[in-house]
């Protein structure tokens, strides 16, 4: 049986969810542990979802794959409502929820544990009723598109991207006042979280944030390089837009739902006219959030991150569609080549999609190998203790570690030296050695990417776990490091206990299996 029966996530993060929901529900600490504040999650609303989830059941793996069957079947019925109240039958209403499902596709998403279900559905709405307004229909104070608004940014902050856009396009068609309410409504969150997060000595912004937007990477090589430096074009070009426009062209499953609201937006442009209607309003509001969350944020495993994106390519197409076709049922050639361009980029999704669903098995089976097994390690041994990583998610969920963060995710004091640039192996071995750490699991690759070129000269590495056809671990090794010389012999000890647990296919070198 896959995994030894037990339910693993295909990736780590969303244990970062269910570390933090863990110590918020039982502890009353916003972190990734109980013994401190952590800005570890954009997703603040999920968190606090599953919180009150945990304070209910108290912690377990299935709440997420629960909360997001929930969520998704909520979903779906509200869209289809939605569709329903502005006239789509049922045999269109059942395409769009069947779109859905497996374009996004939903039942991976699922699977995923993370917010991207959630974020999905209220962008979709959030389109809709956006393009109305922008279009002048409905109340000229939407209370309902402004509620959406502040969800969607309390969901994840990448829903920023959205709601700019229709808050632009409200101020241009003078709807002031909805526009000023909606940009309000989605800065509360925001501001909320940064003072808390401020309040707490870390960053405005979550670390996750900061330290994963493609944006930031580029301003830094762009700052470093200097004006002389010939890195410094290449870097301009890419905050310039060139490299949203890149990742767009090689993502297939957004570039297909790009491409054919843009013919059809051209198309429907061509045939009636410039004028902003709803179709044309959600459209162009699509087309520029792609270009946006490829610029700064980028794709994601399992095609997580674009998620909300596909949902968004469905609501912009089913609303061209309707504009195009509505009282031109036997204009034969138009109807060909909608349809065409329809089932083209359904096919491309449908096939990305598919090839998501069949991944999803292999990377829980990673997940379980790896990161699971050494949260499992650390709970039996080093409970308690403070222990250094750079994957900190299982870990921290299974484990009530001291942890120290390599990456800087949950050190606050790793992420200010990365951002300056100063992070090396020895101010990260000062600083281990300040927190008390006595064993390092890490990633030996990760330490040169935070930087610090190479593992810190006093750690002594005792063994490693390596696992063959890695998708979803961070690297395919994970090294075990005992950070002081009197620990060495304990950590040997222990890794041999805990040996026998491991899942046959993880293969075990190092000091601690040769005897040495």
């Amino acid at each position: 049986m896959l995994n030894a029966g037990h339910f693993v996530y295909p990736l780590d993060d969303p244990y970062i969810h269910m570390a933090m929901a863990k110590n918020f529900s039982q502890h009353g600490v916003w972190g990734i542990t109980k013994y401190g504040f952590t800005s570890s999650s954009s997703s603040p609303l999920w968190v606090l979802l599953l919180s009150l989830v945990y304070l209910v059941t108290g912690p377990n793996e299935a709440a997420l794959l629960i909360l997001n069957l929930a969520i998704a079947l909520l979903g779906l019925v509200l869209v289809d409502r939605l569709m329903a109240r502005r006239g789509l039958g049922p045999w269109s209403r059942l395409w769009v929820l069947c779109g859905l499902v497996v374009l996004i596709p939903l039942p991976a998403t699922v699977l995923t544990g993370q917010e991207h279900v959630l974020q999905s559905f209220v962008s979709f709405l959030f389109l809709w009723v956006g393009a109305e307004a922008v279009a002048g229909l409905g109340p000229k104070f939407n209370r309902l598109l402004v509620g959406l608004g502040f969800l969607l940014v309390a969901v994840r902050y990448e829903g920023a991207f959205l709601v700019a856009v229709v808050v632009l396009l409200l101020l241009l068609r003078r709807r002031t006042l909805l526009g000023l309410a909606l940009a309000g409504a989605a800065l509360v969150p925001i501001a909320a979280y940064g003072i808390l997060s401020v309040s707490q000595g870390w960053y405005f912004l979550p670390n996750s944030v900061l330290m994963k937007a493609q944006a930031m990477r580029n301003a830094v090589h762009l700052i470093r390089a200097g004006r002389a430096h010939p890195g410094f074009w290449k870097g301009l070009a890419n905050l310039a837009g060139f490299w949203g426009l890149r990742q767009v062209a090689t993502t297939p499953h957004i570039l297909a739902p790009a491409a054919a609201v843009l013919v059809l937006l051209v198309i429907r442009l061509a045939r009636r006219g410039a004028s902003l209607a709803v179709d044309t309003a959600a459209g162009l509001v699509f087309l520029v959030v792609v270009f946006l969350h490829m610029q700064f944020a980028g794709p994601g495993a399992l095609h997580r991150y674009e998620a909300y994106l596909v949902g968004l390519g469905i609501a912009a197409g089913v609303l061209l569609l309707r504009g195009l076709t509505k009282d031109r049922a036997n204009d034969r050639p138009l109807m060909i080549t909608v349809a065409t361009i329809a089932g083209l980029a359904a096919s491309v999704m449908l096939w990305e999609g598919a090839w998501v669903m069949r991944q999803v098995p292999r990377w829980t089976n990673n997940i379980y190998q790896e990161n699971y097994h050494m949260g499992l390690f650390l709970r039996r041994f080093y409970q308690g203790e403070a222990v250094a990583a750079n994957d900190v998610g299982a870990i921290n969920y299974l484990a009530d570690i001291r942890c120290f963060d390599t990456w800087g995710l949950a050190t606050m004091e790793v992420a200010r030296l990365k951002a300056r640039g100063r992070l090396s192996s020895e101010a990260l071995e000062a600083m281990a050695e300040s927190a008390g750490v006595r064993i390092a699991v890490v990633y030996e690759d990760w330490l040169k990417l935070t930087q610090t070129g190479a593992v810190p000269a006093r750690w002594s590495k005792v063994g490693c776990w390596s696992i063959l056809d890695n998708l979803a671990c961070g690297c395919d090794s994970v090294a075990f490091f005992a950070c002081r010389p009197e620990e060495q012999a304990r950590l040997k000890d222990c890794l041999r206990q805990f040996s026998a647990s491991l899942p046959r296919a993880v293969v075990q070198t190092g000091a601690y299996v040769s005897g040495q």
